[in-house]
């Protein structure tokens, strides 16, 4: 029997920065060092016959379900291939790193990797499970995305937009063979963290607007709750199709895409560079035959939909991001005032609760902290019922979610001591102690209570 042995020892001083496309067999050297951009290795005598690509947006993620259906028409045996293949995601706010706004969109993300930007990966060939590691890093996937005007002096003038995340990669690796006259099947799947589209005080949680009335920065200014990512309406699709240019004769013989945004309400789908168009569908679907995989265009899609707003939606996030109900006791003093003591300070993101929005028109919420600082929330119904239709959004929907802590403002807070890092939430300054909500628009001497099931949450991506 022929073998065809792929392990290549070689000495790199120098490794190309280029990005490579997804899906490559690679150098024996890249899949052992787990390199952040892998050296490719073209084997000719293994084709793709079909390509299968298959999108679903579910929750915060793009699910990926991707099938190359492989032949070896040859005489030799590749029982070992090394193969890398790239993920591409787009860094968000809700990283471990410190913060990056725009005074722009005054939008914010946090630059960094979190393992929950990319979950779920799994790797088979004909059905069997195979073993699969990541890249030691990411590596950057695409540039800032560039205005530029002409300045009076006739210069060009290029702003980099900070709004608009940075799309990395991370390699993942892993090994399967081929005999030679045999077809196999490759399946790769995984899940992408896609609702970063949010620009700040754009996408409110609650029918209540929140004033901050001790810190004069954020008096007047709409509350940017970290809740705030349940409920967002819209996220982009990336992916690569050159990942074959390294098979075969660098051929794709047949394509196929499926792209499900069925259980989305209302998708609006547009195209990267073609803003002036949008495609109202459910359902997109690509096929092709025959064609040279580097001439492919990837995926570069931003789709836009109504968020679903609905009880048992809120009330399923709310659930989720709860924190126990052995750690805090509440007391109603009356009924229009209600105490709510830790066991033990910690660090509380919203207090959601369900409410009599017809009687109920403002709320006060008198906080005290590990580090003996108060702080003092006011609440104000909302009836911008246009604003709210706009953001696909149930007027005064309960649970209403009542935001404790500003992603935005907050991090300034401290004075000389700007919050780096999510885990700064932790800190004395933060950890809620007690907590009072009152209810001015409740008379003491009213029997019906206003308020029930309240619950305090963490909501933060730690």
């Amino acid at each position: 029997m022929k073998m065809k042995k792929l392990t290549i020892i070689i000495c790199l001083t120098i490794i190309s920065l280029s990005a490579f496309a997804n899906g490559d067999p690679v150098m024996r050297y890249s899949a052992i060092c787990r390199v952040a951009n892998p050296e490719p290795l073209t084997i000719s005598d293994i084709s793709i016959v079909k390509e299968v690509v298959n999108i679903r947006h579910e929750g915060l993620y793009n699910c990926f379900d991707i099938t190359y259906t492989l032949l070896n028409e040859s005489e030799n045996d590749y029982p070992s291939i090394d193969y890398g293949f790239p993920i591409d995601y787009e860094e968000s706010e809700y990283g471990k790193w410190g913060f990056d706004d725009s005074y722009f969109t005054e939008s914010i993300f946090e630059r960094g990797w979190n393992p929950r930007f990319i979950k779920d990966v799994s790797f088979r060939v004909n059905g069997n499970a195979l073993p699969f590691q990541d890249a030691l890093e990411s590596i950057r996937a695409a540039e800032y995305e560039m205005e530029y005007d002409t300045l009076a002096s006739g210069k060009i003038d290029s702003i980099c937009y900070d709004y608009i995340p940075e799309v990395k990669r991370r390699w993942y690796y892993t090994k399967f063979g081929i005999s030679r006259g045999d077809m196999i099947e490759l399946n790769v799947k995984y899940k992408v963290y896609a609702s970063t589209d949010c620009p700040l005080f754009m996408n409110a949680v609650s029918s209540y607007w929140a004033k901050d009335i001790d810190f004069e920065e954020g008096s007047g200014a709409r509350i940017v709750p970290f809740v705030r990512r349940f409920f967002l309406n819209g996220f982009a699709i990336y992916y690569d199709f050159k990942k074959a240019k390294h098979f075969g004769d660098g051929h794709i013989k047949n394509l196929i895409v499926n792209i499900d945004l069925s259980n989305l309400l209302s998708p609006v789908v547009y195209k990267e560079n073609e803003w002036e168009w949008k495609y109202k569908a459910s359902h997109l679907s690509y096929e092709e035959w025959g064609i040279p995989a580097d001439s492919v265009k990837p995926i570069h899609l931003h789709v836009k939909h109504t968020a679903r707003n609905s009880l048992k939606e809120r009330q399923r996030i709310v659930d989720g991001l709860a924190i126990p109900v052995d750690e805090f006791t509440l007391r109603a003093v009356n009924p229009n005032k209600i105490q709510i003591e830790l066991e033990k300070p910690r660090f509380v993101s919203e207090v959601a609760l369900n409410l009599d929005t017809v009687r109920i028109k403002n709320i006060k919420m008198l906080l005290q902290f590990a580090n003996g600082r108060q702080q003092t929330m006011v609440y104000e119904l909302k009836s911008d019922f246009e604003f709210e239709k706009g953001y696909g959004m149930e007027p005064f929907s309960n649970p209403v979610i009542l935001p404790v802590v500003d992603s935005y403002t907050d991090r300034y807070r401290q004075k000389g001591k700007p919050i780096n890092s999510l885990m700064d939430f932790d800190s004395d300054f933060f950890r809620v102690k007690s907590i009072i909500l009152l209810f001015p628009d409740i008379s003491k001497a009213d029997r019906q209570m206003p308020y029930e099931n309240i619950r305090l949450l963490d909501s933060r991506w730690n």
